[in-house]
Order: structure tokens, then sequence, then C-alpha cells
């Protein structure tokens, strides 16, 4: 019995830390609404976030949507939660790992979610967002200037 009062002091204890440091990251972050924008990051943001990260499924990124993944973690609350969109960094699973990561992207610390640099849709070695957003070339098909090299061979 009094080793069940632990596990639940502890979980309450975590539950309040990840709580403090929430409420703290909302004070200086504002939500990141989709929308198209002249600033390139929140281009970025509208373009590559517009469903990964939503875990509310409001249409924003923002406090919210970690205090939710952070109930999700520590409670198994799936109230108002999209599983689909809160694995941020493409691994199959929603772990530690996808809060933290969501968390570093709300305060900038990171300008794209992980599972944006595994995405490659033309399957030309090169993710989407490195042809996207540095060669401005086209993510969808392999050789871009139609010369017989892909765009991999191109930068390589």
């Amino acid at each position: 019995m009094n080793n069940y009062f632990t596990k639940k002091k502890n979980r309450t204890c975590l539950f309040q830390r990840c709580l403090a440091f929430t409420i703290s990251s909302a004070i200086a972050v504002p939500p990141l609404i989709f929308e198209e924008v002249n600033n390139q990051q929140n281009t970025v943001c509208a373009a590559t976030s517009s469903s990964y990260g939503d875990v509310n499924t409001d249409g924003k990124i923002n406090i919210v949507d970690m205090i939710k993944m952070k109930s999700y973690l520590i409670e198994n609350n799936s109230k108002d939660f999209s599983t689909g969109t809160a694995d941020v960094d493409g691994d199959g699973s929603i772990s530690s790992d996808d809060a933290d990561e969501l968390s570093m992207y709300l305060t900038s610390q990171l300008p794209v979610f992980s599972y944006v640099l595994k995405t490659d849709t033309d399957n030309d070695g090169i993710c989407d967002y490195i042809e996207k957003e540095v060669l401005k070339s086209n993510s969808k098909k392999s050789d871009t200037d139609d010369d017989g090299l892909t765009d991999y061979e191109e930068v390589y």
C-alpha cells in the first residue's frame, strides 16, 4: 500500500513540474496560427505543421497542445487528444521525446519537427524540408531542372 502512495506522489510531483514548465513557457510563447505570412519561419510552420504537433486539433500549435501532450503521457488522458498528430518525431510512438520536441518547437529552439526531416517525397535522397527551404528545388520531382541528374547528384 505504501508503494502505491509513493508512485502516486511521484507522478503528481512530475505532473506539477511539467505543468509549471508549460505555464512558464506560455507566457513567453505566442500561439502559432496556420496562415500564410511573410515571415519565413511562420511560413515553414504553416506549411509543415498543419497537423503534426496540433494534438488537440484546434488548428493551432500552442501551449494547450503541450498541456494535452503532458496529460496524455503522465495521466494517460486521451480526452481531446489526437494520437495521429502527436508523434512529432516520426518514430511511430508517442513518448517523452515527442513532448521534448514539441516544447523545443514552441520555444523556437526548433524551426521544424524532425518528422519533416525524414520525409523525402520524390525519393532523391534529399529531405523535402531541405529541398524547399534551402535548395529551393521541387520536392515532388527528383530532377527539378530536367537535366538528367537528380537533385541529389547535383548537390553532392
